[in-house]
């Protein structure tokens, strides 16, 4: 079994995330929080967008603003905690 991730754990993940300014699958589990399957479909459906908008992905991460907009989470939200 999984072990839960606490709401203090996520807002710090997510905090130094969005500092990095990209995120890899295996930070989108942490971001969101979720599985390792659904950060797969997540990334690739944000990178499916950044190309379909005619622009270039980066190299097996996708950005945080992408993820935020994805997601419906604010970078102000996160950065004010």
């Amino acid at each position: 079994m999984a072990k839960k991730q606490k709401i203090e754990d996520t807002m710090r993940y997510r905090k130094e995330i969005a500092q990095k300014g990209w995120a890899t699958k295996g930070d989108i589990c942490k971001f969101v929080p979720c599985c390792y399957q659904k950060a797969t479909q997540l990334y690739e459906d944000i990178r499916h967008d950044v190309k379909a908008s005619g622009f270039e992905n980066l190299f097996e991460c996708v950005s945080v603003e992408r993820l935020c907009k994805y997601t419906g989470i604010k970078i102000k939200d996160i950065m004010s905690k």
